[in-house]
């Protein structure tokens, strides 16, 4: 629910649930745009403030089907990629 850099952010990449078995098949990647329904906090860090580390809350945001990032139920299978 956190990211640094998040107070700047126009957009954000987020894994969703889009299916109901309970398994990593059920994970997908959206694109999500700062818009209603997106909100950000910023928390205060023993670091730095200029670095905009925030919650982000997603509250009924809307997603055009166009912001899908590759193939749906494929979420999983893409942030494992990013741990090689």
């Amino acid at each position: 629910k956190w990211i640094t850099e998040g107070m700047y952010a126009d957009y954000f990449v987020t894994a969703v649930r889009t299916g109901k078995t309970g398994t990593p098949k059920d994970l997908s990647m959206l694109l999500v745009e700062r818009g209603p329904g997106l909100e950000t906090k910023q928390i205060k860090t023993t670091y730095s403030t200029c670095c905009g580390t925030c919650m982000v809350i997603m509250n009924n945001v809307k997603v055009p089907v166009g912001n899908l990032l590759g193939k749906e139920g494929n979420g999983f299978r893409q942030i494992m990629y990013n741990f090689n």
